[in-house]
């Protein structure tokens, strides 16, 4: 600690042990003297350095207190707004009860949340805290659109802002009735899911009475708001959508329970397959003409019924399988049709794709009990068939009587006399030809008509053609020429029909064809078969009329054919007769400009 040192001057006496001692004694309470007062000073100092780091501590406890309660007050707002939004989607409260705690949140003067339209582009006021007049419920547009004003800007740039003085920031637009009192401001955008879709503004008449604490809480708040605002236009989305679904659903039910009605009531059977061929539908009447109880028939696969396709079951399902499987290529025309024979009952039996789009949606099979119009049918074609041979004898007698007057067997006519047979004689003509064609279609009807199929050259059969007409159109001042080669594959079929298809066809052209006009008869091969083409220069076929020109009894209006004799059964018997055959025959004609 130090050092005491003692000296005595007069004489040269030394110190006694008891002097030593004593000064020892001295010495020793010297230092404890000394070390006391050098622990009281730190004492003193430790104490006054505790103190101050009580006070700073306590200090920093204030501090943290006091951003505690701050963060539990934000805490609480935000708690409170995520109750708000989770319990409603009715926007308008949401968006209210919000910014209300928001307002109160921060001890604004007032609060807004502006919308955009997205029909019109306008900004719409929402909603508004401390606002002279209510906003009604939906909002009142504004002048602003998006970029433009305080709340624009913050949209299209996606970014809050504190504002300590609106008076001195350029981007602050007063609106029409003025904004003086309003100096400090927070702004900040409402968005979700990446898109803004409005702004919240908060304002107080204090300038600098927002902190970025403010700013923090606001931030978060529109964050929840921004969120209620897209679950809010959800829900309307979702809901519209599922009142439009229900309407349509309900127009549905009602159109289906319509046709389920309008089947059920028709005559025809109707039977309607899904894409997989399972059965969907099977009406009265389908049980009642095949016979099939509805539950047998409900839920079972096309496959299964293949006996009511009659003999062509195992086609059609290839022909339902080729539709299933390019469903793009169908068209409405397409269907199939076949003819049963159900013990003594007749059913005929149509078939065709449900297509919409590029989809395949199943078939529908409509089966209708023709049992009636076929023993009508059977009925008329042996009636025709039974007259037809009886007019025959007949009319063979009246032809050849008049033949033999005509050729003077009784002696010479005078002129009346022979106009007047002649003109016996040509209509015995016609009525035979009627005869022959009534009988042609009752045996084709019936099916009694058998081809003798043997290899057929058609060039001979176009010569025997010319050679029998030839005469005839020359006495008409017709050309008539064949361009048929003679190297042209042989074909399979009948000759006599072959013969008898040529001659209808070339006389209807000798016989619609003016004088000076002509007729060819041409072939050629065609992939696997042979074509034929018969054409002519005569009056041509409507396009109207060349879809009838098949048909039984059918004769244009045109004068020229009207005048011209004819039964209106050659095209069809020809067409029956090329059928039988397996080939096909249609017309090419423009009128005025010929046929083929």
């Amino acid at each position: 600690v130090g050092l005491v040192e003692l000296e005595r001057r007069q004489g040269r006496q030394e110190f006694t042990s008891g002097e030593i001692r004593l000064a020892q004694s001295l010495a020793n309470q010297a230092a404890t003297a000394m070390q006391n007062a050098r622990l009281y000073e730190e004492i003193r100092r430790f104490s006054e350095e505790l103190e101050q780091r009580v006070e700073e501590r306590t200090r920093e406890l204030a501090q943290a207190l006091q951003n505690l309660t701050v963060q539990r007050d934000r805490m609480e707002t935000l708690y409170r707004i995520a109750a708000e939004v989770s319990i409603s989607l009715d926007l308008d409260r949401v968006l209210n009860r919000t910014l209300g705690l928001v307002v109160e949140a921060v001890a604004a003067d007032r609060g807004s949340i502006l919308l955009e339209d997205l029909e019109t582009e306008q900004l719409v006021y929402r909603t508004g805290v401390g606002v002279p007049v209510p906003i009604p419920l939906g909002g009142t547009k504004t002048r602003f659109r998006r970029g433009e004003g305080l709340a624009g800007w913050v949209m299209i740039h996606e970014e809050a802002v504190l504002i300590h003085d609106l008076q001195e920031d350029p981007r602050w637009v007063a609106d029409s009735h003025g904004d003086p009192v309003y100096r400090a401001c927070l702004a900040v955008p409402l968005g979700a899911a990446g898109e803004v879709q409005g702004a919240l503004l908060v304002f107080s008449a204090t300038p600098g009475a927002f902190t970025e604490d403010h700013l923090r809480l606001v931030e978060a708040a529109a964050a929840q708001i921004g969120n209620a605002v897209g679950n809010a236009a959800l829900y309307n989305l979702i809901r519209e959508q599922a009142e439009r679904l229900g309407a349509m659903l309900k127009r549905q039910q009602v159109e289906a329970a319509k046709s389920q009605a309008i089947l059920e009531g028709v005559a025809d059977g109707v039977m309607v397959a899904d894409a997989r061929g399972q059965i969907i539908l099977f009406n009265a009447a389908a049980e009642r003409i095949l016979e099939i109880p509805r539950e047998q028939a409900l839920g079972s696969s096309t496959r299964e019924m293949l006996g009511l396709y009659g003999a062509e079951g195992r086609a059609w399902l290839a022909t339902i399988e080729d539709w299933a499987a390019n469903p793009a290529e169908r068209t409405p025309e397409d269907f199939a049709a076949e003819r049963l024979e159900l013990g003594e009952r007749v059913v005929s039996v149509h078939v065709a794709p449900v297509i919409k789009g590029s989809e395949y949606l199943g078939t529908v099979s409509v089966f209708r009990d023709i049992t009636v119009e076929v023993e009508a049918d059977r009925a008329k074609s042996e009636f025709v068939s039974t007259v037809s041979h009886e007019l025959r004898t007949p009319m063979t007698s009246i032809k050849g009587y008049a033949d033999l007057l005509l050729a003077g067997a009784v002696g010479k006519l005078s002129d009346q006399q022979y106009y007047f047979l002649s003109i016996i004689r040509n209509n015995a003509d016609r009525l035979a030809a009627l005869v022959n064609d009534l009988l042609d279609i009752s045996r084709i009807e019936t099916g009694r008509v058998e081809l003798d199929l043997r290899a057929v050259h058609i060039h001979e059969v176009v010569d025997e053609v010319v050679g029998t007409l030839q005469g005839r159109a020359q006495g008409r001042g017709i050309s008539l020429e064949a361009q048929v080669p003679e190297d042209l594959p042989v074909v399979w079929g009948d000759s006599a029909r072959v013969n008898q298809i040529l001659t209808n066809l070339v006389g209807n052209a000798i016989q619609y064809t003016p004088p000076g006009g002509k007729v060819t008869i041409s072939a050629c091969r065609d992939d696997d078969r042979l074509k034929v083409s018969v054409s002519d220069t005569g009056i041509g076929i409507s396009e109207e009329n060349q879809k009838r020109i098949f048909d039984r009894f059918f004769r244009a209006d045109d004068p020229l054919v009207q005048e011209t004799p004819g039964t209106g059964l050659g095209l069809p018997i020809t067409a029956s007769l090329v059928h039988m055959h397996g080939g096909e025959i249609w017309v090419e004609s423009e009128l005025g400009e010929g046929s083929t």
